[in-house]
């Protein structure tokens, strides 16, 4: 954000403003916490699902997410995220994307895992939740990051497929004694 200038004097109140906070050290603090309320914009909703922003220390952005599986996969997507972050600021505010397990506002409640084991990866995802994975990576342009996109979110369908199916049987098994 570069103030527009004429004569050597900002030409309007928005630059002149920005000057200011440059030459206090703050335009760059203000820079990084404009982050925060634009996640899901620059992650898109699938992810933003799942995660919430925190704070920002020293250039790294804190993401609390909602699960292991997330916090793997979000991981390994570190910099096609701080890309995308940076590429919406217009400026290069974030370094690092620091993910952990923690609370998030919009992501699903977290219940205990089962005592059973888990189903091999060879099951099939139910059509409805497969349809639901195509619907929220569409909104992705780039074709690396919605392919991973994909694989996330086919991975936590499957968990939670997973997850109903042990409930449903133990409701039976409630149910027969």
């Amino acid at each position: 954000m570069k103030a527009v200038q004429r004569d050597g004097y900002a030409s309007s109140l928005a630059a002149a403003l920005q000057v200011l906070l440059d030459e206090r050290g703050i335009g760059a603090r203000i820079r990084q916490l404009w982050v925060l309320p634009r996640w899901a914009e620059a992650v898109g909703p699938g992810i933003a699902e799942h995660t919430r922003p925190i704070t920002v220390r020293k250039g790294t952005l804190v993401v609390n997410v909602d699960s292991s599986g997330w916090l793997t996969q979000l991981t390994m997507l570190q910099k096609d995220i701080v890309d995308r972050i940076n590429q919406q600021a217009g400026a290069t505010p974030i370094k690092n994307v620091r993910f952990r397990l923690g609370e998030t506002s919009g992501g699903p409640e977290r219940t205990k895992p089962a005592e059973t084991a888990p189903k091999p990866l060879q099951e099939e995802l139910e059509a409805s939740r497969a349809q639901w994975v195509q619907a929220r990576c569409l909104t992705v342009d780039d074709p690396k990051l919605r392919r991973c996109m994909e694989r996330l979110l086919t991975r936590d369908q499957m968990d939670r497929q997973r997850r109903q199916r042990v409930q449903e049987t133990e409701t039976v098994k409630e149910r027969s004694r």
